[in-house]
């Protein structure tokens, strides 16, 4: 400090005499003060001298204050933020989630698709069916089993294919059916000497069953259909039965009945029904329907 104020008189004194000279005055021992060694540039205090780390005493902040302004500074400052510890809870809680809303969303997706498919799947098997009888009527049925296969990529499903027989449905000779009456009828011990309406009407069937047995099985056929696709690496299937009639064939059958037959012949005036009954019902399909998954 005494440095400072050292350097600041020499100023003041170097700034007086210049004045004085600049006024017509002159110095006692006659000396011009611009040509001395005190010129305004050398009478500037030194900055570095007069603030030195040694010579400036900072009394305003002693060392406990400063801590304790750091203590505060610390607190203060991690209210405002996050620890590495609430990071890393925060990052699992949002991971937890994430996976999830992820899970739900992809079993979303999948029993959407798997709902399309099958509705895709039962609508292209009964197209198929039909298109399948329809040929069938127009090549005319076979007596034996027909197997056709193949898939709808016209339809624009490659990834579906179908594979459907065409079963012949043969009825028993007409002694196989007294031989399965037998056979019931001792298994429930009726006696041989008692005979009922059915017996008799049983009896007369036999002179008309050739020709009923033709008959049917020309006009009836099973139809088992199955349609098969991959789904997320899994194979699905879905299967399909009906039946296929043909009225004009059953609509024979009941006129032949009605020729071998008279109102005095059928006693138990129930086998003429029958068969009008089931004529006039035909042309109907039974399906039934299963749905599968094969790993």
């Amino acid at each position: 400090m005494a440095d400072a104020h050292t350097h600041a008189d020499e100023q003041t004194r170097g700034q007086d005499r210049l004045a004085s000279v600049d006024a017509g005055e002159t110095l006692v021992d006659g000396e011009d003060p611009r040509d001395d060694d005190l010129a305004a540039d050398d009478c500037a205090p030194d900055l570095d001298d007069a603030y030195d780390d040694d010579a400036y005493d900072n009394d305003e902040y002693d060392d406990d204050e400063y801590d304790e302004y750091e203590d505060d500074e610390h607190r203060y400052g991690g209210a405002a933020g996050f620890t590495l510890l609430e990071v890393l809870i925060a990052v699992a809680i949002l991971s937890v989630v994430m996976t999830s809303m992820l899970g739900s969303q992809l079993n979303s997706m999948q029993a959407t698709r798997y709902a399309r498919d099958i509705s895709a799947a039962a609508l292209l098997a009964d197209w198929q069916i039909i298109e399948l009888e329809w040929q069938h009527r127009k090549d005319g049925w076979t007596n034996s089993d027909v197997e056709v296969e193949g898939d709808f990529s016209d339809q624009g499903w490659d990834d579906i294919t179908w594979k459907c027989t065409i079963h012949f449905i043969e009825l028993p000779e007409y002694n196989q059916l007294i031989e399965a009456k037998d056979d019931v009828d001792e298994a429930a011990g009726d006696d041989d000497n008692m005979m009922d309406a059915g017996d008799q009407a049983f009896a007369g069937l036999g002179m008309v069953w050739a020709m009923i047995k033709e008959a049917i099985e020309a006009a009836i056929r099973k139809v088992d259909c199955e349609v098969q696709w991959t789904s997320g690496g899994i194979e699905q299937r879905y299967a399909i039965q009906t039946f296929w009639t043909d009225p004009m064939a059953l609509q024979n059958v009941s006129a032949a009945s009605d020729d071998e037959f008279t109102d005095e012949d059928d006693d138990s005036g129930t086998t003429e029904d029958s068969d009008t009954s089931s004529s006039s019902s035909s042309g109907t399909s039974t399906k039934s329907m299963q749905v599968g998954v094969d790993k």
